[in-house]
């Protein structure tokens, strides 16, 4: 408030904000921290991450071009930048970026396995392999590395080196790229909305058991916050211990009954019981408390579906969809449910707004070709099938409905 037109100030500020997982907060101070007359480059660079994080994708990317226009060489911009332009699919785009990284750190692995991970998704596993050979030369201990040449050598048909590699690999976790104007933020988290955020940093990475395990050690000092019982239950839901979720959401709904968040954590307890009637119950309780939460209606959806009556599950769905239009799954979801009631066109109306959300997933791209073969759509259903078969080519259930309708259509003739 002394001095209002200091940047430093406004960032260092938007650090701690973000430090606690207040992230509309944060965003305000790095936007008001980019001041004209400002060189320092951080604080946009941080408001650029935040940004990615919220959705805010066509802002993200100006943010980190602006970024990379001042600090020319600052490598986590580079990679960021282009891990956005990759899952939009614009990989000259990231191929740039990844390009530019091996230049400005070629001591590291990320820019070799950006590169690689461009040449996956076009489908050259030779070209991928040795490029992640090159990131496996500088790095022998990055199990994403070893992941990914193993997906490569599947491609090639290498089967034995494939599975060498993929043991190598584990779970293909990626270690961050070091990345100094983001310390701050991971020094001020001493909270517990802080904990509770790093927390989820870790579950998003991939490292439940250890979000878990930092969520128990906060749960013995905050043993009545229902927050941390919240998110500790739902690590626990991830990691399939549905009998301590179970037992911790009853407590935690006990301490605040009017948490929709609890509620629809104890569904999908109950849903793993099978007691679908109670599911219900608890989705009906949070949609009631949060109207304008999609989580609800999408739960509700699905346990709908999985009682069979997909009729109702479509309205859950539509309902999630008017509430939360920018949630890339839930088309996909409606195209499942007008396919289990042969609507193939409404079906694939649904499909196909599912792959134009997600470009990269080989899963709506198969429903969708499925969905154009029952309506005699061949050669529509074709092209959706080769992309979903170059998103996956090591799955035999697409391989073998691609090999079956290209053989129908050739005997078919013109």
């Amino acid at each position: 408030k002394s001095d209002p037109a200091n940047a430093k100030t406004h960032g260092a500020l938007g650090t701690l904000y973000e430090a606690q997982g207040w992230s509309n907060l944060a965003l305000q101070c790095y936007a008001n921290a980019r001041s004209p007359d400002s060189a320092e480059p951080r604080w946009r660079y941080r408001w650029a991450v935040l940004a990615a994080k919220a959705g805010m994708i066509e802002s993200a990317e100006r943010a980190f071009l602006d970024v990379i226009d001042k600090a020319p060489g600052y490598a986590p911009a580079h990679e960021k930048l282009g891990s956005l332009l990759l899952d939009r699919n614009d990989l000259t785009g990231a191929t740039a970026c990844y390009q530019r990284l091996v230049e400005i750190a070629p001591d590291k692995p990320h820019g070799y396995i950006g590169l690689a991970l461009v040449q996956l998704g076009s489908e050259d596993f030779a070209e991928a392999a040795e490029i992640l050979s090159e990131a496996i030369a500088v790095a022998p201990n990055m199990p994403q590395a070893h992941y990914l040449l193993g997906r490569a050598y599947q491609g090639l048909g290498r089967a034995d080196d494939a599975r060498r590699e993929l043991a190598l690999g584990g779970g293909g976790a990626a270690a961050p790229l070091e990345d100094p104007w983001s310390a701050g933020v991971s020094e001020g988290r001493v909270t517990v909305a802080s904990q509770i955020q790093a927390a989820t940093e870790m579950d998003d990475n991939g490292r439940t058991d250890k979000a878990a395990v930092l969520l128990e050690q906060v749960l013995k000092s905050e043993p009545n916050d229902p927050a941390v019982m919240n998110n500790l239950s739902s690590a626990y839901l991830r990691l399939n211990r549905y009998d301590d979720a179970f037992r911790l959401l009853k407590r935690a709904l006990q301490v605040d009954p009017t948490s929709a968040a609890i509620h629809v954590n104890l569904s999908i307890a109950y849903r793993s019981r099978g007691d679908l009637d109670n599911a219900l119950k608890h989705l009906e309780k949070a949609s009631a408390l949060a109207p304008w939460d999609g989580r609800p209606y999408r739960n509700k959806g699905a346990v709908l579906a999985q009682a069979g009556r997909l009729d109702e599950a479509i309205i859950a769905f539509e309902q999630a969809k008017r509430v939360d239009p920018g949630n890339i799954y839930v088309d996909g979801y409606l195209g499942a449910m007008y396919a289990g009631l042969e609507r193939w066109d409404e079906a694939i109306k649904s499909f196909e707004e599912a792959v134009q959300r997600m470009p990269k997933s080989a899963d709506w791209h198969f429903q969708l070709g499925l969905a154009r073969v029952r309506v005699n759509r061949i050669d529509d259903a074709i092209s959706s099938l080769r992309t979903a078969h170059a998103l996956e080519p090591s799955n035999e259930e697409i391989k073998r409905l691609l090999r079956h309708v290209e053989s129908d259509r050739a005997q078919r003739g013109p």
